[in-house]
C-alpha cells in the first residue's frame, strides 16, 4: 500500500471555511439591510392616524436555521395608539380593508401623508412594500455573496 502526501491542502481548506464564514456573513448583513429597507418602505405607505402604526413597524434579527437565513418583518401589535387602540386589533383591518386593498378610504390624516410622499398611503402596505423592495433585495443579497466568493 502506498502513502500519498498532499501538501498546502490546509490552506486551501482554511481559505474555504474562510469564504463560507464570509459567504453567510455578507448573506446576513444583506438580508437584514434589505429587511429594513422594506420595513421602511411599509412605514411611508402606512395610513396615518397618530403615527404609531408607521413606527410600529419592526425587523427582527436575523434568524439562522442550517442553511437558512431569515428576517421577519412585523407590526409590533403590543403598542398602543394615543385613543387607547391595540395595534394587535388595529393593523390587520387597516392592512386589508383600507384602499388600496380594500374598500375604505383614506382619513384626512393620511390624505394630508399621500402628498408628502411619492409612496401610495394606504391598506396592504406591508405586502406592496415586499412587493415593491423584493428584486433589488435579492440583487443586493447575490451581489454581497458573490463579493465574498470573489475574496
Amino acid at each position: 500500500m502506498a502513502t500519498v502526501k498532499v501538501k498546502g491542502l490546509n490552506r486551501t481548506v482554511s481559505r474555504l471555511k474562510r469564504r463560507k464564514f464570509l459567504v453567510r456573513d455578507n448573506g446576513s448583513r444583506a438580508l437584514l439591510n434589505a429587511a429594513e429597507e422594506m420595513a421602511f418602505t411599509a412605514s411611508l405607505m402606512a395610513p396615518r392616524e397618530s403615527g404609531t402604526l408607521e413606527s410600529s413597524i419592526k425587523v427582527d434579527d436575523i434568524e439562522e436555521n442550517g442553511s437558512r437565513i431569515s428576517a421577519d418583518i412585523y407590526v409590533d401589535g403590543s403598542l398602543v395608539n394615543p385613543s387607547g387602540r391595540s395595534l394587535a386589533k388595529y393593523a390587520l383591518p387597516v392592512h386589508d380593508q383600507v384602499e388600496p386593498a380594500g374598500g375604505k378610504e383614506l382619513g384626512a390624516i393620511s390624505e394630508a401623508k399621500q402628498l408628502s410622499t411619492d409612496e401610495i398611503v394606504g391598506g396592504g402596505f406591508m405586502s406592496r412594500a415586499f412587493v415593491e423592495q423584493r428584486d433589488q433585495a435579492r440583487t443586493g443579497i447575490i451581489a454581497s455573496i458573490r463579493k465574498a466568493l470573489r475574496l
